[in-house]
């Protein structure tokens, strides 16, 4: 069998007419355009940073203490890290190396900067113990003899104890001072 000839495909639609480009802008910098407030920080802000960053003031403080000088305001939190954060980093490392550095060279001469050096780094503890007999305790090995007069004196005293710290409590919660005078305790009459 015979084909029957194809009809010819059509022509191919014609381009549209190129559309005229608008004339080109200027490339402009990046960030924002000069004069409208981008903060710059200078060498006097960037070392009171690291200064209040070395002693432990918190970055909502801060801001507060750092003027962009051309909208005259502080400057936010962000724009706080984003410019100084290097110095946020390093302020209070250097502090401790610093302190560490002169307490180490005192405690060559000081006996309490090496007490405290040993008590900080080393975790050094004094342990304090006391031991008392025991009032009720009879027959213990090693424990001395307690007979009735010298429990009765040691419950006596702890008495005595458990009242003079409760009156100090009393009038400590008594005392009040003002600005012109201060109040005065009234002192109560022991009763045992």
């Amino acid at each position: 069998m015979k084909r029957k000839p194809t009809k010819p495909s059509p022509k191919p639609a014609p381009k549209p007419a190129a559309k005229r480009k608008p004339a080109a802008m200027p490339k402009r910098k990046p960030g924002r355009p000069d004069g409208s407030g981008a903060f710059r920080p200078t060498g006097e802000q960037r070392e009171m940073v690291k200064l209040m960053s070395a002693i432990g003031i918190p970055e909502r403080k801060m801001v507060h203490a750092i003027i962009n000088h051309e909208t005259k305001q502080g400057i936010t939190p962000v724009t706080l890290r984003k410019h100084f954060r290097e110095e946020l980093d390093q302020g209070l490392v250097q502090a401790d190396i610093k302190a560490g550095a002169n307490l180490l060279k005192l405690t060559e001469t000081s006996a309490a900067a090496a007490i405290f050096w040993a008590k900080c780094r080393l975790q050094w503890r004094e342990r304090v113990s006391v031991d008392f007999p025991d009032p009720g305790a009879t027959g213990t090995p090693g424990a001395p003899a307690v007979n009735e007069a010298e429990k009765r004196s040691m419950l006596d005293v702890a008495r005595r104890i458990a009242f003079t710290l409760s009156m100090g409590a009393e009038i400590a919660k008594a005392t009040t001072t003002t600005k012109d005078e201060p109040a005065k305790a009234k002192p109560r009459k022991q009763t045992a």
